[in-house]
């Protein structure tokens, strides 16, 4: 089975940074974002940034696909949402609330969802009606590029005909003081990317052009330090999804803001390919658990662009992103299709 993208939608966050309220600290974030105005006051009442973000770029996804959710159809339509720890604000505003009332049962019962992890995920298939498979995967760093595994993997076992993966993040309060706490890497950043993800098969059969193949995604704990097992992993999924390292002509990447872990991700790529390499926290700082998904936006915008008119290595894209706590995940793309490729066995997909 061949994966690939038909739809891609993405906030982005503002080139420019200002300062979080509370902390001072420079953040990137969406500008001009008005959700009421999307989804109106009823749906945005008590959903937080983070859920608004995701549905915002679902719905992008969908109109760039030209699919029209209906009764006909919602039942094939599936969503997958990447993240870290769900709405980081929605969490700490509810527990907050709960030792500020006269008694903890009196918080409002409404914003309860917003310490779900699962929240995104499920105003996501409200707002647009996809009511097939619905997941959420938790996974720091990695979330954008574990979304789009899952929903790769779901799709090859039928739990839907499409399904509209990525990740998001908010640059809250809350969130600007965790990012701070635990990680350094500059700027917060937040937004959110989704791509549609068909067969293509059910797509050429409708009569329409894909945007890019998802050849492969791979997700694996690793030493982050080790180059020379973040290069074997770039090489195996090089090959799982029948890419030549020449036709890689855009390398993504994201800095950890551990030294040894970015210097390990520079050599590594090194090793396995030779191409330009692409950093986005200049333009939207850290965005975190979306941070992959957005660089894939990216990495796409660029290879279908006019910047790589000529480039001899060909029209693949990849995006790696290290999670210094031990994993790696890497998603690439090729605008290379169709092409005749044997059929992938499940031994294949790899970890």
């Amino acid at each position: 089975m061949t994966t690939v993208i038909t739809g891609i939608g993405a906030v982005r966050p503002a080139p420019s940074t200002q300062p979080e309220v509370t902390s001072g600290h420079p953040v990137h974030r969406v500008a001009d974002f008005d959700p009421e105005t999307l989804f109106g006051r009823r749906a945005t009442r008590f959903s937080h940034r983070s859920t608004l973000l995701t549905m915002a770029a679902c719905g992008a996804a969908l109109a760039n696909a030209g699919l029209d959710i209906s009764a006909s159809n919602q039942e094939t339509v599936g969503i997958a949402v990447g993240t870290a720890l769900g709405s980081i604000s929605g969490t700490v505003e509810f527990g907050s609330r709960s030792f500020n009332q006269s008694r903890p049962y009196l918080v409002d019962a409404a914003s309860f969802p917003n310490t779900a992890m699962n929240t995104a995920a499920g105003a996501a298939a409200i707002q647009v009606g996809a009511q097939a498979a619905n997941f959420t995967v938790v996974a720091g760093p990695l979330a954008g590029v574990s979304a789009l595994r899952q929903a790769e993997m779901a799709l090859r076992v039928g739990h839907a005909q499409r399904i509209v993966a990525g990740a998001s993040d908010e640059a809250t309060t809350a969130a600007v003081w965790w990012a701070q706490s635990v990680r350094d890497t500059g700027a917060v950043g937040e937004g959110s990317a989704m791509f549609v993800l068909e067969r293509l098969a059910d797509v050429q059969a409708a009569g329409r052009l894909p945007i890019a193949r998802l050849a492969a995604t791979t997700v694996r704990a690793v030493d982050p330090a080790d180059p020379g097992e973040l290069a074997e992993a770039v090489t195996a999924t090089l090959r799982r999804g029948r890419v030549e390292p020449s036709d890689v002509a855009l390398v993504a990447l994201r800095e950890t803001g551990v030294p040894d872990v970015d210097r390990s991700q520079l050599i590594a790529v090194r090793q396995a390919v030779d191409a330009p390499l692409l950093w986005g926290e200049s333009e939207m700082g850290d965005c975190y658990s979306a941070h992959s998904a957005l660089q894939l936006a990216d990495v796409i915008k660029h290879l279908t662009s006019a910047m790589l008119p000529d480039s001899p290595a060909g029209k693949a894209g990849l995006v790696m992103t290290t999670d210094p706590h031990g994993a790696v995940g890497l998603a690439l793309v090729d605008l290379d299709w169709p092409r005749a490729e044997p059929a992938q066995t499940e031994k294949e997909l790899g970890t």
